[in-house]
Protein backbone atom coordinates (compact mmCIF):
# COMPACT_ATOMS: atom_id res chain seq x y z
CA UNK A 1 0.00 0.00 0.00
CA UNK A 2 2.82 2.37 0.84
CA UNK A 3 4.61 1.49 -2.39
CA UNK A 4 1.47 2.22 -4.39
CA UNK A 5 1.06 5.54 -2.62
CA UNK A 6 4.64 6.56 -3.30
CA UNK A 7 4.29 5.52 -6.95
CA UNK A 8 1.16 7.62 -7.25
CA UNK A 9 2.83 10.65 -5.68
CA UNK A 10 5.88 10.35 -7.92
CA UNK A 11 3.76 9.95 -11.04
CA UNK A 12 1.95 13.24 -10.43
CA UNK A 13 4.87 15.20 -11.82
CA UNK A 14 5.25 13.30 -15.09
CA UNK A 15 3.96 14.64 -18.37
CA UNK A 16 3.41 12.84 -21.65
CA UNK A 17 2.62 14.04 -25.14
CA UNK A 18 -0.54 12.78 -26.83
CA UNK A 19 -0.06 10.05 -29.41
CA UNK A 20 -2.41 11.70 -31.89
CA UNK A 21 -2.36 15.47 -32.33
CA UNK A 22 -5.61 16.90 -31.10
CA UNK A 23 -6.96 20.34 -31.84
CA UNK A 24 -9.21 20.85 -28.85
CA UNK A 25 -10.62 24.21 -29.88
CA UNK A 26 -11.75 23.14 -33.37
CA UNK A 27 -13.29 19.80 -32.48
CA UNK A 28 -16.87 19.16 -31.45
CA UNK A 29 -17.57 16.92 -28.49
CA UNK A 30 -17.80 13.36 -29.74
CA UNK A 31 -20.39 12.23 -27.22
CA UNK A 32 -23.01 13.78 -25.02
CA UNK A 33 -23.03 13.33 -21.28
CA UNK A 34 -25.53 10.71 -20.17
CA UNK A 35 -28.58 11.66 -18.17
CA UNK A 36 -27.39 12.22 -14.62
CA UNK A 37 -30.43 10.42 -13.20
CA UNK A 38 -29.35 7.14 -14.82
CA UNK A 39 -25.73 7.10 -13.62
CA UNK A 40 -23.87 6.90 -10.35
CA UNK A 41 -22.20 10.04 -9.10
CA UNK A 42 -18.67 10.25 -7.80
CA UNK A 43 -19.99 10.50 -4.26
CA UNK A 44 -21.97 7.26 -4.74
CA UNK A 45 -18.88 5.44 -6.00
CA UNK A 46 -16.63 6.74 -3.22
CA UNK A 47 -19.26 5.96 -0.57
CA UNK A 48 -19.65 2.36 -1.77
CA UNK A 49 -15.85 1.93 -1.78
CA UNK A 50 -15.51 3.31 1.75
CA UNK A 51 -18.39 1.16 3.02
CA UNK A 52 -16.87 -1.96 1.44
CA UNK A 53 -13.44 -1.22 2.91
CA UNK A 54 -14.98 -0.64 6.34
CA UNK A 55 -17.00 -3.87 6.23
CA UNK A 56 -14.08 -5.99 4.99
CA UNK A 57 -11.67 -4.54 7.53
CA UNK A 58 -14.15 -4.91 10.40
CA UNK A 59 -14.50 -8.61 9.59
CA UNK A 60 -10.79 -9.22 8.90
CA UNK A 61 -9.32 -7.56 12.01
CA UNK A 62 -9.22 -9.87 15.02
CA UNK A 63 -7.99 -7.94 18.07
CA UNK A 64 -6.86 -9.60 21.26
CA UNK A 65 -9.41 -10.86 23.75
CA UNK A 66 -10.26 -7.91 26.02
CA UNK A 67 -9.55 -8.00 29.73
CA UNK A 68 -12.51 -8.42 32.09
CA UNK A 69 -12.23 -4.87 33.43
CA UNK A 70 -12.00 -3.34 29.95
CA UNK A 71 -15.09 -1.40 28.90
CA UNK A 72 -16.89 -1.87 25.60
CA UNK A 73 -15.87 1.66 24.69
CA UNK A 74 -12.13 0.97 25.02
CA UNK A 75 -12.53 -2.31 23.09
CA UNK A 76 -14.29 -0.45 20.26
CA UNK A 77 -11.62 2.27 20.19
CA UNK A 78 -8.85 -0.36 20.05
CA UNK A 79 -10.62 -2.14 17.18
CA UNK A 80 -11.11 1.12 15.26
CA UNK A 81 -7.39 1.89 15.66
CA UNK A 82 -6.54 -1.54 14.26
CA UNK A 83 -8.93 -0.98 11.37
CA UNK A 84 -7.27 2.36 10.63
CA UNK A 85 -3.84 0.74 10.43
CA UNK A 86 -5.19 -2.17 8.38
CA UNK A 87 -6.53 0.26 5.79
CA UNK A 88 -3.62 2.73 5.78
CA UNK A 89 -0.70 0.28 6.12
CA UNK A 90 -1.76 -3.39 5.93
CA UNK A 91 1.84 -4.56 6.27
CA UNK A 92 1.82 -3.21 9.85
CA UNK A 93 -0.88 -5.76 10.74
CA UNK A 94 1.37 -8.53 9.38
CA UNK A 95 4.28 -7.28 11.52
CA UNK A 96 1.94 -7.11 14.53
CA UNK A 97 0.88 -10.74 13.97
CA UNK A 98 4.51 -11.83 13.51
CA UNK A 99 5.48 -10.11 16.78
CA UNK A 100 2.69 -11.89 18.61
CA UNK A 101 3.71 -15.22 17.10
CA UNK A 102 7.37 -14.74 18.15
CA UNK A 103 6.32 -13.82 21.70
CA UNK A 104 4.01 -16.83 21.86
CA UNK A 105 6.93 -19.07 20.84
CA UNK A 106 9.08 -17.53 23.61
CA UNK A 107 6.37 -18.19 26.18
CA UNK A 108 5.99 -21.76 24.91
CA UNK A 109 9.73 -22.33 25.37
CA UNK A 110 9.55 -20.84 28.89
CA UNK A 111 6.81 -23.28 29.89
CA UNK A 112 8.29 -26.30 28.13
CA UNK A 113 8.36 -29.29 30.44
CA UNK A 114 5.58 -28.02 32.71
CA UNK A 115 2.07 -29.39 32.96
CA UNK A 116 0.68 -26.43 31.02
CA UNK A 117 -1.13 -27.86 27.95
CA UNK A 118 0.62 -26.30 24.95
CA UNK A 119 -0.67 -28.71 22.32
CA UNK A 120 -3.27 -26.16 21.16
CA UNK A 121 -0.71 -23.56 20.13
CA UNK A 122 1.12 -25.65 17.55
CA UNK A 123 4.86 -25.98 17.18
Amino acid sequence: MLILGLTFLLSQHTNALPLVPVNVLASEPSCQCPNSNDTRSTVDIVWSCVATMFACTWVAVHPNIPAEEETWYSVAIRRIKLMFWAIIAPEMIIFWAMRQWVNAKKIAVMYEGTSFPLQYGGS
